[in-house]
């Protein structure tokens, strides 16, 4: 059975890999200081097909600007790519999330302004 993506990750993975190597050190600043509040950041639990395909996107994406990346900043690159990977499997698959977990997975992607999709428990929760 092919792994299909649902639209959110691939318009998810297509923006975070628009934004400037600047954006992606921000992305990863503001992961390192979420990290050291909470102390975790969480992944969601991928098959082996789904996680393959999915790094394989990601990576296809991100290398796809490699240049760009290594003359902003050695390993930028890299960081670029484990971000969208985590946030990328957080949008596709928030149901293995608390509503929590899941907004400390995105949220830097959406301090610099890109838009993710809501927690689904969130809206169910939300009275707005």
């Amino acid at each position: 059975m092919a792994v299909v993506f649902p639209v959110e990750v691939d318009q998810f993975i297509s923006a975070a890999a628009r934004l400037s190597p600047h954006d992606i050190d921000q992305v990863n600043e503001i992961r390192m200081r979420l990290f050291r509040e909470h102390g975790h950041l969480p992944t969601p639990k991928l098959s082996a097909a789904a996680f393959s395909k999915l790094d394989g996107r990601v990576r296809a994406e991100l290398r796809a600007r490699g240049p760009e990346f290594w003359a902003y900043r050695v390993g930028a690159i890299s960081g670029a790519i484990g971000a969208t990977f985590k946030a990328a499997s957080a949008i596709w698959k928030p149901e293995q999330l608390t509503v929590e977990d899941y907004r400390l997975t995105v949220e830097p992607f959406t301090q610099i302004g890109l838009v993710t999709p809501p927690h689904p428990d969130a809206l169910a929760t939300d009275p707005h």
